[in-house]
Formats: C-alpha cells, structure tokens, sequence
C-alpha cells in the first residue's frame, strides 16, 4: 500500500507500538482494522499510514514493532467455523505483507491465556507472549519462531520463567517488570526499595536502591511511590493466582530492553524515570548495558544490530577491546564455546577502557 501523510485529526484511542530513532508508531483499533500510523518527532503533525490489518471475526489480536522498526507483527486468533491462529507480518521496507500458519496442535495453543498476555518482538522472526499481571509463582511465556520457508508457518513453545524455591515471600511480589522479555529479563518489585531480577545465567538476584539514595526528588517518596493502604481483588483459577486490581498510581513500561516507572499524581501530572539496574559490574544486565553503549558509541552499530544474545556481544566486545595476551587470545578464538555463568570468569580478562 503507497505511504499516505495526513494531520491526525482522529478521535480513537492512539496505542503505543514502539519508537526507532525519531519515529514514533501507534496503532488505532476500530471495528473494522487496525491501523498502524507513524510520525518523525521533528515534525508531529506530520502522520503516515504504515500499514493495515483487517480485524473482522478476530477474537483476540496483539501487535509488535521489531527492534530495528523493519516489521509490524500481529498476531490473531479467529474462531469462526474453524479456529485460525495465525500472524501477519507487514515489511515497512518492502511494502509488502506475509502470513504465517500455526501447524501445531489448535488446543495447545489455546491453553494461552489470550486476556491478559503481552506480546513483544525480538530478531530473526522471534516473538514471545508472557503475562506479568501474576504476583505469585511462575511467570508464564511463551516463545514463538517463524519459519521462513515456502509453507509460512511458525511454532509455539512454553518456557515460564520459575521460581527459586517453595519460599512464598520470595515468590510473591507487588508488580512483575517485563524488563527483556524476549531475552527472559523479568523483574519483581519486592518492596519500595527492592528488587529481584532474573536472567539466564544468574537466576534470581537481589537489586537495591543504595542506601544513601532516594527517590524523593522523583516521585517524592523515599523509595518507589507503593501506598500503605492498598486494596487487592485476587482470582484463582487454573492460569494461577492474580491480583486482579492493585491501589497505586505507580506503573512499569518496557521497550527494548528499557524499563520506565510511571507514577500518575493525584492533580494527573506524570513522573517518569529509567529504571537502570546497576549495583555492579558483575551483573549480566549492566555488563550488557555497558558494552553495548560502548561498541554503539565507537562506531560499530552494524555488528551491534546483528547481535541477539549475551554471549554473541561479549565475543565482540573482546575481539575490539580486549589485550591481546595468550589467554585472552585463547578466549576470543573459543567463544562460541564459552558460557559465561560467574563474573569471577572474567577476572583474567584486562580490557583497555573504563565502563561509564
């Protein structure tokens, strides 16, 4: 479809989908389509129709903006006749659409529980839903992978992110933060002034404001702005324990790999702030972080945007920066081998610059 510019003059609800570089996109969702409309923030009032998904007998429809802005995922179920479940990918470069089959058995994908999930892009056709709303047990993902040959179909596997243990404090928290979920980054608010984190390689660590920091200049609050008096509606059934409805102003935004905490006031003013989790070099997340600004900033973006994993970035990392002694030049030439579990395997590492 050609692209077409216009003012935004329309009055239904605009939702967010993603941002890459200084365009924004949004999609509208009417009976009929939904709607996919970007701008470049240099000039807002300048709209473009990026894309069209016809919605009609959709029961449940969630859409994706891949990492480098390329796709619009949307992927649909249909219960009509029969039940289709499928995705559409619309190429913003190409100009051209693609739909993929689910292949698999209809009623283990139905077992998704399809109202409350939330679904996020990574490369190479990889797509996972995941439900945060839990705040207790296990948080259920679900990881999905399309398959580029001629037929057009894509697979659906279950991965839920567990829990350490049968202790319920621990377990239990008042928000989950989606902080990666395509790389399985999740967070849990444990209290104003904790959290716990969980990636691959460590499992559940504990994060915490530093004791001489506040929040207060923020959100006016010495730590994250959770009420004493809340008010908790819980539900039980077979998809697990949910706090159907929390009494605070404080919500969590994730995009990429970047998590914002929103706190709405009581005159509807908001305060947002980046959640950065940085206790020390020695967590997976700030290392990441860390090299990823660095190679960025040096100029090689390219390499960079074809990384999709902790492992694949920190063998480019040392093969820029690292001195090239005999054991470090050991390391560089096996690191498709190397799995990184324990910060104390990079003591031996000299590297030539500083982490800011």
């Amino acid at each position: 479809m050609p692209i077409l510019y216009f003012e935004n003059q329309s009055t239904r609800r605009l939702i967010p989908l993603g941002i890459h570089e200084n365009t924004t996109y949004f999609y509208t969702d009417s009976n009929q389509f939904y709607e996919f409309l970007a701008f470049d923030i240099r000039f807002p009032h300048k709209w473009r129709l990026v894309g069209r998904f016809e919605r009609q007998d959709i029961s449940y429809g969630f859409s994706s903006l891949s990492p480098g802005a390329r796709y619009i995922y949307v992927l649909f179920l249909r219960m009509t006749d029969e039940v289709t479940f499928g995705i559409q990918r619309i190429d913003l470069v190409e100009r051209k659409e693609d739909e993929f089959r689910y292949t698999g058995d209809i009623s283990e994908a139905l077992r998704i529980n399809f109202e409350r999930v939330t679904m996020r892009s990574g490369p190479n056709g990889k797509l996972v839903l995941f439900d945060r709303s839990l705040v207790q047990g296990e948080i259920p993902l679900w990881t999905i992978q399309l398959s580029e040959e001629a037929s057009k179909t894509f697979t659906v596997s279950y991965n839920p992110i567990g829990v350490k243990g049968k202790n319920t404090a621990r377990n239990g928290c008042l928000f989950t933060v989606a902080v990666d979920p395509v790389n399985r980054c999740f967070a849990k608010l444990m209290s104003p002034r904790k959290m716990l984190v969980y990636t691959e390689s460590r499992m559940w660590q504990e994060y915490e404001i530093p004791p001489e920091e506040s929040l207060h200049d923020i959100f006016g609050s010495d730590g994250f702005p959770i009420e004493e008096n809340r008010a908790v509606h819980e539900t039980f059934g077979r998809h697990g324990h949910r706090a159907g409805a929390m009494q605070t102003r404080l919500t969590f935004h994730d995009l990429n790999g970047t998590v914002v905490a929103r706190m709405l006031h009581m005159d509807r003013k908001n305060t947002t702030a980046v959640v950065e989790l940085e206790c020390s070099i020695s967590s997976p997340l700030r290392m990441f972080t860390c090299f990823w600004k660095k190679l960025q900033r040096d100029g090689y973006s390219d390499e960079v945007s074809q990384i999709s994993n902790f492992t694949d970035l920190m063998k480019l990392s040392f093969d820029k920066y690292a001195v090239k002694t005999e054991e470090t030049k050991m390391v560089t030439e096996n690191m498709e081998q190397l799995e990184i579990q324990d910060s104390r395997e990079l003591e031996s590492m000299e590297m030539d610059f500083e982490l800011d």
